[in-house]
This record gives structure tokens, C-alpha cells and sequence, in this order.
């Protein structure tokens, strides 16, 4: 996950919406009708733009018998990637809520179907063992890596017990984060990892060097937030939740265009939250009580050598998506520093983005959050805005390019499939 890091300066230059002008080449999506496909099934028929010369295949998709006898559940979202030897190891959330567990007996909360899955894939692009691996959890959207090789993820609600859907009646508080291990293939009650707060938590993104957990909320005024594990490797252990405020700019709502300006880093700084489960929904109306900062719906974030990327899926004023970067503390900026680095002004160039993840040379991929086509898009050092991907089959989620360069694996939500994409990447490079 830890790739490298794109310049601050070459990110930002000549980011207009001129100077962002939908990026096509030759080689990219406008000069191709579909990919090759390589169906997992014959019987299913995927319409999938890519660029030239690049294919793809379908893996656990909904609805397949899992090795452990279970089903693979629908609504594939964020996921984890892991090496072990030279097998792709995935572990995968399941963005649903009420609609009983199958595995009642290993379930968190039994009226709820949302958890995580974990597929194994060779060399041979072939998928050598899936398995359920949490369940009883609802609204499993994103999360992220553990420098231990665990999955964190994460419940985008925050429903109580009692709270009743479809017949479903909940039975315990949700809008928690919970860990699986990468190598544990096995089902098991999962426990919340309560000090992480209760919101409604999209990702999370770990600090290698001072050991803090950031995290994004999908609310309208969502705050940002770092967690500190009191011991390292432990998150069950508690810690202490913290919300990010822009120093002398108290309770700064971020979307407005020029409360930051494009391409200047602001310092910050860190308020406690003195109630991370609470009962109601107010873990971040205590924060902006204390002065912290607003954003419109963050949701991918994405850790760097020096910091993290995050979406505004909804920011600016014309509320076509901001994407920020959180810079780590460092000597000189003891608390980090906050950069708005790209900022949307036409749906054309990018339209909500959502999932994002950094590609091995540099370039940001992000999912669109909005309607047919559904896109993902890169942006380059340069500011150039490209089309990578485009189908009508639903929302993309779970960006992740393998260490080794040769795959991206990412998710179709409505189709509940994962999509293995390889072709030469080389040229992105150039």
C-alpha cells in the first residue's frame, strides 16, 4: 500500500478546469469498444470499457459457494490486498445491512449480513480458496491496512438495537471498526474495536512512522480523525481518538472554495474526543464543539510514504468532489499539515470521487460515487484527468494494485463481482 509519493508541486500545477480538460490518448478509453474478457462464467455477460490491450477476468462473484460452505454475499465494496508467497490474498467487505446473517451462530449482530470475505488467488489468476470470514456486521463499506497484515473494516452506520428493517430487528450498537487478520481464513464473532469511535466510519489509513490510525466519516459535515493505539499491533487495546481543527481557522467548513486555498499546506492541529461511543451520532458534533474542521462526505483514503489522500466526495461549492492530503508530523510541523490538492469545478473532469487508491507510478485512480457510466479515473502528477475504466453494471469500490505491478483488482457493487485487470501499465508511465 505504501507506494510512492507523488510531488506536492507537479500535483497541483495548472490544476484549472482548462488545464483539466478530459485526458483521452490514442491508447486510452475513447479508442476502444470492450476489453477481452475472460469470464469466470460463460454465462455471464459483462460490458467493461478499458484501454487497449488491456483485459480482464471475473472472480467471487455473488452468489458462488465459498470454500467453508458458505455464500459469497452481494455488494463487494473496499478491500485489502496482501501477499502470501506469490498468492493474492483479498479481504473484502460486503456493504450490506439488515438482511440476517447466514453464519448466525459466528455473527455480531444476527439480523445483519454485512461483513468481509477473504478470496485467494495464484498466479495463474485462479481463485484456490474463498472464505466468510466476519458477519453480523451492516454497511461494511471501506477500511484499510494494517502494517501487521490485518483488514480493518468498517461500518458506514450507526444503527442501535432496535432499530428494524425488513423484519430485521438489531440487537447490537453498530458504526464501529473491526480487524481480520489476512491469513485467518476462518469465521469467528469479530469484537468492535470501540475506542476507534462509533460513526459512520468509510477508511482507515495507518501511519508507519508514528503509529496512528487515520480515518474518514461519509456524513455531510464529516470530520477527520486520528486514532493512537495505546500498544502497538493491539488495537482491542484501546487508544485515544482524536479530530483534526486548521489552526486559527476554528470549525472551518472545507468546501466552501477559499476557506483553503489550492496547493497551500495549512498547519493543524488535534482535539480529544472525551466520548468515542456515544449513543447517539455525535462523536463528530463534539469535535466541531472543540473547534474542528468540517469536510463534505470524505470517504477513500489512501497512505503515502509522507501522508494520506483523501476524497470530499461532495465538496466545493459545486459539489463535484475535493481530494485532500493530511501530511504526517514532522519536525517542523509537529502536528501535520492539511492540502487541498484538487478541487472539481466540472463534471466531465471528475465527478464525486470516492475510492481512490495510488497506482505503482505515481498517478491517484479514484471511483466516481454517481450515476451510469460508472468510471475510474486517474489523475496524473501533471493535473491531467484521464479515463481508465467505464461500465453500466454499478459503482466501482475496492482499488488496489498488486506490489508486484501486474494486476488491478477492484469491485463492481451492484454486480458483486471483483475484477482482475492486467494489460500494459507501462504506458501510463511514460
Amino acid at each position: 500500500m505504501y507506494s510512492k509519493i507523488i510531488n506536492r508541486r507537479q500535483f497541483v500545477q495548472k490544476i484549472t478546469t482548462q488545464s483539466l480538460a478530459l485526458y483521452f490518448s490514442s491508447n486510452f478509453l475513447t479508442s476502444c469498444s470492450k476489453a477481452k474478457k475472460i469470464l469466470f462464467d460463460k454465462s455471464i455477460l459483462v460490458d467493461i470499457q478499458l484501454p487497449l490491450g488491456f483485459q480482464y477476468k471475473l472472480i467471487s462473484i455473488q452468489g458462488e459457494k465459498l470454500t467453508n460452505g458458505y455464500l459469497v454475499p452481494p455488494r463487494h465494496d473496499g478491500m485489502g490486498l496482501f501477499m502470501d508467497g506469490e498468492n493474492y490474498v483479498l479481504v473484502r467487505n460486503h456493504e450490506i445491512a439488515f438482511d440476517g446473517s447466514q453464519a448466525q451462530n459466528y455473527a455480531y449482530d444476527p439480523s445483519c449480513n454485512g461483513g468481509t470475505t477473504t478470496v485467494v488467488i495464484d498466479q495463474s489468476r485462479n481463485v484456490i480458496g474463498q472464505y466468510l470470514t466476519s458477519t453480523g456486521m451492516s454497511q461494511n463499506c471501506s477500511g484499510g491496512c494494517t502494517p501487521w497484515k490485518s483488514w480493518i473494516t468498517c461500518e458506514e452506520t450507526t444503527i442501535i438495537p432496535g432499530d428494524t428493517k425488513d423484519g430485521y430487528v438489531a440487537t447490537e450498537k453498530h458504526g464501529y471498526a473491526f480487524e481480520i487478520l489476512s491469513n485467518d481464513f476462518t469465521i469467528k464473532k469479530r469484537s468492535p474495536l470501540v475506542a476507534m469511535g462509533r460513526f459512520t466510519r468509510e477508511a482507515v489509513a495507518f501511519d508507519l512512522k508514528n503509529e496512528f490510525i487515520y480515518q474518514t466519516e461519509d456524513k455531510d459535515d464529516a470530520c477527520f480523525y486520528r486514532f493512537k493505539p495505546n500498544s502497538y499491533g493491539k488495537l482491542i487495546d484501546g487508544g485515544r481518538l482524536q479530530a483534526l481543527c486548521v489552526d486559527g481557522l476554528p470549525v472551518l467548513n472545507t468546501s466552501i472554495t477559499g476557506a483553503l486555498q489550492l496547493g497551500v499546506p495549512v498547519n493543524v492541529s488535534w482535539v480529544d474526543i472525551d466520548e468515542p461511543d456515544p449513543v447517539e451520532d455525535s462523536v463528530r458534533l463534539e469535535a466541531q464543539q472543540k473547534g474542528a474542521a468540517f469536510f463534505s462526505r470524505t470517504e477513500g483514503l489512501w497512505p503515502v510514504d509522507d501522508g494520506a489522500y483523501f476524497c470530499a466526495t461532495t465538496g466545493g461549492d459545486e459539489k463535484l468532489g475535493q481530494i485532500f492530503k493530511y501530511y504526517y508530523p514532522t519536525q517542523t510541523s509537529s502536528e501535520g499539515r492539511l492540502e487541498l490538492v484538487f478541487q472539481s469545478t466540472d463534471e466531465s473532469v471528475l465527478h464525486n470521487p470516492d475510492a481512490v487508491c495510488l497506482s505503482p507510478w505515481g498517478d491517484l485512480f479514484v471511483c466516481e460515487d454517481k450515476d451510469t457510466p460508472y468510471m475510474i479515473k486517474g489523475i496524473k502528477p501533471s493535473g491531467q484527468v484521464y479515463g481508465f475504466s467505464s461500465s453500466p453494471l454499478g459503482e466501482w469500490a475496492g482499488l488496489n494494485f498488486s506490489p508486484d505491478g501486474k494486476y488491478l483488482f477492484a469491485n463492481l457493487q451492484n454486480l458483486g463481482a471483483t475484477v482482475m485487470i492486467w494489460g500494459p501499465w507501462e504506458q501510463f508511465s511514460v
